[in-house]
């Protein structure tokens, strides 16, 4: 005796991917909770078959209301954007219309069949609920909510934290990103006044000065190191949009305004790496049988982006990274991160 009827459990478990033809198997399907018509089929035909149920696959055509199809592609707004994602899986279908308006679409489908009941799994598919609402991207100046209050606020407890863990390194930086600046200035001599100018690399923009004057591109940090005492600067940047080498020079100048003495030169090269794209993402998810869901998903992101709606792209790629999340393969953390790069890419478009 069943507890759950194997049908009804790959109807409420299994997520519908739009494409055609066998291409995950059984096994793969129920792992990732998510599969094509066939596959979808295969797995319930597995499970009734170890459950000493008969059955088999059915294959044929059918007809659905164009609602319902858009509903499988996760929950597209236009009936012809719908058409073409299922038409750019592989799906052979036939969008019908009356009156001018598309109404139906007529696709080549599989589905199982048990005790001589053909599945309603040609409805093979569940129906879900999509949420209509507008992102918002927000975010507030945490190194300033941080040093505003003293080192013993939230905010501080919560930077700190945050930094101690991702504790920044530059031994792989990416274009774009945003990196900390750290100065450390140390006086073995007698009590020096002086400043600290850095200005930024072009492409260079600043993100946080903390204790910095900034103007015209430059940086400006003034200091009254008292003999044996050691002051710090930090700053926060983001890096140009180009790859390759960023040079950071910082000029410590001794004395007081209007008397600075050029006294020694800080120099720092960071060598940045191109942000992965959704082509270096779609190439690595072509190369392990793991990945074929995962690269379904992209493809649709890069459908979404050919027809100008980063938006459904960016929903469309946080699925990839859902199933990333619970992917066997031993590159699941390469590709997690080339995605998260494209993520951040798209994400800059919707600001």
């Amino acid at each position: 005796m069943w507890h759950v009827h194997p049908h009804n459990w790959v109807h409420d478990n299994i997520e519908f991917l739009p494409t055609y033809g066998s291409i995950q198997g059984s096994d793969l399907t129920l792992q990732v909770k998510r599969g094509n018509a066939f596959d979808t089929a295969s797995l319930l035909i597995a499970l009734l078959r170890a459950a000493g149920v008969p059955a088999r696959y059915v294959y044929g055509t059918i007809e659905i209301p164009i609602d319902k199809v858009k509903n499988w592609v996760g929950g597209a707004q236009d009936s012809q954007a719908a058409l073409d994602l299922l038409g750019q899986g592989g799906v052979p279908i036939l969008g019908l219309a009356q009156a001018g308006k598309i109404v139906a679409a007529r696709m080549e489908h599989a589905w199982g069949r048990f005790d001589g009941v053909t599945s309603p799994l040609n409805v093979a598919v569940s129906t879900y609920q999509y949420g209509r609402g507008k992102s918002v991207y927000m975010g507030y100046r945490a190194l300033a909510e941080a040093t505003a209050a003293g080192a013993g606020n939230l905010h501080a407890a919560l930077l700190g934290d945050a930094l101690g863990y991702i504790t920044p390194s530059f031994a792989n930086v990416s274009a774009q990103e945003v990196v900390p600046l750290h100065l450390v200035l140390t006086n073995k001599g007698v009590a020096t006044p002086g400043q600290v100018q850095l200005p930024l690399p072009s492409g260079v923009t600043l993100v946080d000065p903390g204790s910095a004057k900034f103007s015209n591109g430059l940086l400006t940090w003034s200091f009254n190191l008292a003999q044996a005492q050691e002051l710090t600067f930090d700053a926060w940047v983001r890096l140009p949009n180009a790859a390759g080498p960023v040079a950071f020079d910082a000029l410590v100048q001794t004395g007081t305004t209007g008397a600075f003495v050029d006294y020694k030169h800080a120099k720092l090269t960071l060598s940045t790496i191109a942000l992965a794209t959704l082509a270096d993402a779609k190439a690595l998810a072509a190369t392990d049988r793991y990945f074929v869901p995962i690269a379904l998903w992209l493809n649709t992101a890069q459908f979404w982006l050919d027809h100008n709606r980063p938006d459904f792209a960016q929903v469309t790629l946080l699925h990839a990274t859902d199933l990333l999340i619970v992917c066997p393969s031993a590159r699941s953390s390469d590709l997690r991160l080339e995605v998260d790069d494209v993520i951040w890419a798209v994400s800059r478009s919707l600001e």
